[in-house]
C-alpha cells in the first residue's frame, strides 16, 4: 500500500503516493491517469515528501530517513535530477513560491529554500523549523524556536508573528489577502483550532475543535470562496469528517469521510484524494473516482 501522499493544488497537476520503502507512485489529476512508478530515497516519514508544478516540469523532492539525503525527482519520467547528500537531519520539505522553489528545514541548522530545478541553495534562514507555503505567491507561514509567523520567501523577509493558541502549525492555505492556518493543542490546555488571519497577522476568526480532535488538512474551493479542511481524531476511533467554512468562518457543511492515512486538497478545492486512491467530491462528500494505489 502506498499510504503517503502529496500533490498539487491548482486547476490541474500531480499526485504522488508514497511507500514507507521509498516507492513511488505518480498520477496526473485532470484526467486522472497513472504515470510512472519509480524507487527514490524517501525514509517514510510524514513531511518529508513535496511536490511542485512549474511551466517546465512536474517535480518531487523525497528526503531519506533523520540523517539522510534530499533528492528531486521529475514526476512524470521518475529521473532523478539532483541529490543533496550534504543534508542530514531533515525535519520538513515543501514546495513554494509558486513551484519555483522547494523548501527543506532542519532539527538544527537553517533552512535551505532550494532551486526545484536543480536542487541549489538559494538562500538560507535561520532559525525555521517548517515551512507552510501558498501555491502561487511567495507568502509562507513559518515555524521558528518554538512560534508562528507570517513571512515571505522570495528573498525571505519577515512580516508578522502569530499570536496562536497551540504548539504546532498542522497546515496552511492562502487566499489573495486572507490566511487560514490549523494550529495543534495539547488536550489538556485546550482545543485544537483553526484561524482566518489577515496578511498582517490580526486573527479574524478561529474555529474551536471537539476536544482532542484537529484539522491536519486544509484547502481552498477557488470557485466558491469557501475553505475547506479534514478534521480527525489522532486515535481514529471516529472516522473523520470534511468541513466547509464561508469567508466569515461559518461552518456551511460538514460530510463524514472514509477512514483514510493522508488526505490532499486538489483540483482548486473540488476534489479530495483520500489515501489509498479514493477521489471525493468536496461539495458532497461522495466519492467520484479510484485508482489503484497498490
Amino acid at each position: 500500500m502506498y499510504p503517503i501522499l502529496s500533490a498539487t493544488r491548482g486547476r490541474s497537476g500531480i499526485a504522488v503516493l508514497a511507500r514507507v520503502d521509498g516507492r513511488v507512485r505518480t498520477w496526473s489529476l485532470e484526467p486522472l491517469r497513472e504515470l510512472v512508478e519509480f524507487q527514490t530515497i524517501f525514509g517514510g516519514v510524514l513531511g518529508r515528501l513535496a511536490v511542485a508544478t512549474t511551466p517546465d516540469r512536474d517535480m518531487v523532492a523525497a528526503a531519506a530517513s533523520w540523517r539522510g539525503a534530499v533528492a528531486g525527482y521529475d514526476a512524470r519520467s521518475g529521473e532523478r535530477l539532483w541529490e543533496r547528500r550534504d543534508f542530514r537531519e531533515i525535519r520538513h520539505l515543501a514546495a513554494a513560491s509558486g513551484g519555483r522553489h522547494f523548501t527543506a528545514s532542519f532539527d538544527r541548522g537553517p533552512m535551505q529554500i532550494l532551486d526545484v530545478h536543480s536542487g541549489e541553495t538559494i538562500a538560507s534562514v535561520r532559525g525555521i523549523r517548517a515551512v507552510y507555503a501558498g501555491s502561487h505567491a511567495a507568502l509562507a507561514v513559518v515555524a521558528y524556536d518554538g512560534r508562528v509567523a507570517l513571512g515571505h520567501l522570495d528573498p525571505w523577509r519577515f512580516r508578522a508573528r502569530l499570536d496562536l493558541a497551540g504548539f504546532g502549525v498542522l497546515d496552511a492555505e492562502f487566499g489573495s489577502d486572507v490566511v487560514l492556518v490549523s494550529v495543534v493543542q495539547d488536550p489538556d490546555e485546550g482545543p485544537s483550532s483553526v484561524y482566518q488571519l489577515s496578511t498582517d497577522g490580526a486573527v479574524m476568526w478561529r474555529y474551536e475543535s471537539p476536544p482532542r480532535w484537529n484539522v491536519p488538512w486544509l484547502g481552498r474551493d477557488q470557485r466558491s470562496g469557501h475553505w475547506l479542511g479534514v478534521e480527525h481524531d489522532p486515535e481514529q476511533s471516529v472516522e473523520p469528517g470534511l468541513i466547509r467554512w464561508s469567508d466569515d468562518g461559518t461552518v456551511t457543511s460538514r460530510h463524514r469521510l472514509p477512514g483514510a492515512a493522508d488526505f490532499a486538497f486538489v483540483s482548486e478545492g473540488r476534489r479530495l484524494i483520500a489515501t489509498p486512491g479514493i477521489v471525493l467530491d468536496t461539495a458532497t462528500g461522495d466519492m467520484v473516482e479510484r485508482f489503484d494505489a497498490g
